[in-house]
């Protein structure tokens, strides 16, 4: 199925800063920074030693074969969404090869958001999901050595009550589900006195959503002017029309690499695939689509008797258009009629408001094959087509959940409430917490230009790179802030209020095709209350979703040490990333990188996790970063402390590093984490190990090779 919101790669930002005379500030003392206190602390254990007395062995067993199983059914039950909230990973390329080529990766790895549908992978699953899988983590857990094993010592525990399933338990998606917690909460509550268009949109969604519902006879409002179409170009003035209306069907706007362009048959219905359109129409895979085609016909009021010829009509014609090529290019409406003239383009261009000379980005073969669908097919077959098209989008809004979390996750999309949700969570969040991560990240840049006044780089590549950092900002990301919501209402159907969110989310989308220019910078969308963090190096920009800031300072916030190990090393990786693209260095500076990157693949080279090979030179970047974010924020948490006058709890800092990557992947699932360039978790939480200050805490023996201390 030709579908444009998946082409999306992630790359590395190649950057230029300018360059600087003016050289690093002295060695750093400690950065002054207000506490910062959360309601709650999970996970920490307030004993440092791992070790376990054996009186105390035979009671815990006894306890533990006694409460696995029940704790195991308790970690099984629907307590826990079906599915983490989607979460879109990383940017995509521009389209037109003239724009720079940059963008960035993600902090968080693919176990975010990644659903596994396999059945083997679900039977995976419950495979180890038993008793003696529990027992098994749990004492693994208890009875582990942070020297030798900080991933199980930090995370064996919660390892054993959150079985793996579908999609991948992290400490990153009990966030993410938190963040989604938070956003049901407000929703239920009261609006604010004075309530921004967004909150003023969702609540009226929301409390539709709760009435009773009519059923089908909400989409016969479609029907009735789906009828009354007279021509084809009535049809085609329908088709235009529809791009803004949210009703869905074949043309549309869509946001794809990067940038905001014109598309046709995208909106093929998901229970279509490429392969059900390359199988004969005898096929039975083909007959079962058909029959739920009908179905959904008939559901809309269509007369039972013309159901089966209609269906047969609409997979003609869906397959048909699945079958057009995808060809990007920027065109004007001269040269879009002259590519496909059987399209009603100066209809679109008036409808989206375009000027005549605008220059926009279209899917020009899936318009010419549109056209000729248009010469060929009957206008009563489009009336089938379309009315097939709306009934499919509309079915999972008929009828609304009857639980918050389905009902978040059906509104948490980007082409329906998920700008007005960020928008929401944005308005919603306390801007202290911003103003402290960006204390926070003028504190690790103060590390790193510590660690770059003290290496072996020249004098002149040493401003450079001091330069390049002074520019370091924080840029908290959020989609839906400044946008226009409108055309809801509480006494509205939730149909109607969906496809209001629908067209609002069009209407911000044409606007966003009316202001693109050959110039237009790659632009980022994120919603506010996903977990995102990246580093776009060519803007001098740390990115951080507000939700990233408050899921951690949540969870881990209530100590310093938390807070460093946590937000500190996420926004200390980012930094890590920017600094082999700065532009302007000598050549001698660019052999001390390389060879800080062969001496940080080495100490990866020889990992396996379950008998599977880590591949160094594909994770080698992340790892650099992981242990350069963990190293300053140790020594800028421990520079804090030492301004504030307290002590800094280095064993507390590393456990809560080691379970910032919390995981429980099965075999399966973790193969395919390891094709990635993000090192599996496990590995990630194992790395607090290797960074400075780590064997002096725990008491550990001196490993063969030096910790890694500073950043370069």
């Amino acid at each position: 199925m030709r579908n444009l919101s998946a082409i999306e790669q992630a790359r590395r930002v190649q950057g230029n800063n300018a360059s600087g005379r003016a050289r690093c500030h002295a060695p750093v003392s400690g950065h002054r920074h207000a506490q910062h206190t959360a309601p709650r602390q999970v996970r920490n254990r307030s004993q440092h030693s791992t070790w376990v007395r054996p009186a105390t062995v035979a009671p815990l067993l006894v306890a533990t074969l006694f409460i696995a199983p029940h704790l195991v059914t308790v970690a099984n039950a629907s307590t826990r969404p079906e599915r983490p909230l989607p979460l879109s990973m990383g940017l995509s390329e521009p389209l037109a090869t003239q724009q720079p080529a940059w963008s960035m990766t993600p902090f968080f790895g693919p176990e975010l958001g990644t659903i596994w549908p396999s059945s083997a992978v679900a039977a995976e699953a419950q495979g180890e999901t038993t008793a003696f899988h529990f027992l098994a983590e749990l004492l693994s857990g208890y009875f582990s050595n942070p020297c030798t094993d900080p991933d199980a010592d930090a995370n064996g525990a919660w390892r054993a009550t959150h079985p793996p399933g579908r999609s991948v338990p992290s400490t990153f998606t009990d966030i993410q589900q938190q963040q989604a917690q938070q956003m049901v909460t407000w929703l239920q509550s009261p609006r604010p006195p004075v309530s921004s268009g967004a909150e003023q949109a969702l609540a009226d969604t929301w409390a539709s959503a709760q009435a009773a519902s009519d059923g089908w006879a909400v989409f016969s409002p479609q029907v009735t002017t789906l009828d009354a179409l007279a021509d084809k170009a009535d049809l085609q003035q329908y088709l235009c029309t529809g791009a803004l209306l949210g009703r869905g069907g074949p043309v549309g706007i869509h946001r794809a690499l990067g940038q905001y362009l014109l598309a046709a048959g995208a909106n093929l219905p998901s229970a279509s695939s490429e392969d059900l359109f390359a199988l004969d129409d005898n096929h039975p895979d083909v007959h079962v689509h058909r029959a739920r085609i009908a179905t959904l016909l008939a559901n809309t009021g269509l007369p039972q008797v013309q159901c089966a010829s209609a269906a047969a009509v609409c997979h003609t014609m869906e397959k048909t258009m699945a079958q057009a090529s995808m060809g990007l290019g920027k065109v004007s409406l001269a040269q879009a009629q002259h590519q496909a003239p059987a399209f009603a383009w100066a209809t679109l261009w008036q409808t989206l408001g375009l000027d005549t000379s605008a220059r926009v980005y279209v899917d020009l073969p899936a318009f010419q094959q549109m056209g000729t669908m248009l010469q060929t097919h009957a206008l009563q077959d489009w009336k089938y087509f379309l009315r097939y098209q709306q009934a499919v989008q509309a079915e999972p809004f008929i009828v609304p959940p009857n639980h918050d979390g389905a009902r978040i996750r059906q509104l948490d999309d980007p082409a329906v409430a998920g700008p007005a949700l960020s928008a929401v969570y944005a308005q919603r969040c306390d801007p202290q917490r911003i103003e402290m991560a960006k204390d926070m990240l003028a504190a690790l840049v103060a590390q790193y230009k510590d660690d770059v006044v003290h290496s072996a780089l020249d004098a002149a590549d040493q401003t450079r790179i001091c330069t390049a950092l002074d520019t370091l900002h924080l840029q908290t990301v959020g989609e839906g802030g400044h946008q226009t919501w409108a055309g809801t209402s509480p006494t509205a159907s939730y149909l109607a209020n969906v496809q209001a969110l629908r067209s609002s989310q069009a209407q911000r989308n044409a606007q966003a095709l009316r202001n693109a220019t050959a110039s237009t910078p790659f632009s980022l969308q994120k919603s506010a209350h996903h977990l995102f963090a990246a580093a776009n190096c060519v803007q001098a920009e740390v990115m951080v979703t507000q939700a990233t800031i408050n899921g951690l300072l949540d969870t881990f916030g209530d100590s310093p040490e938390g807070r460093w190990a946590t937000l500190g090393s996420v926004l200390g990786h980012e930094i890590a990333h920017c600094l082999p693209v700065i532009g302007g260095l000598s050549t001698d500076a660019t052999r001390v990188f390389e060879r800080r990157a062969e001496a940080i693949r080495q100490r990866v080279e020889n990992i396996q996790v379950n008998g599977l090979a880590v591949d160094a030179a594909l994770v080698g970047e992340e790892v650099g970063c992981d242990l350069s974010g963990h190293s300053a924020a140790r020594r800028a948490g421990m520079a804090e402390a030492e301004a504030e006058g307290r002590t800094f709890d280095e064993v507390l800092f590393f456990r809560v590093a080691a379970q910032l990557h919390a995981a429980h992947p099965t075999a399966s699932q973790l193969a395919t984490l390891l094709a990635s360039d993000h090192p599996p978790p496990s590995v990630r939480a194992g790395l607090v190990r290797e960074v400075e200050g780590f064997e002096a805490a725990h008491g550990c023996t001196p490993a063969p090779r030096a910790p890694f201390n500073r950043v370069i």
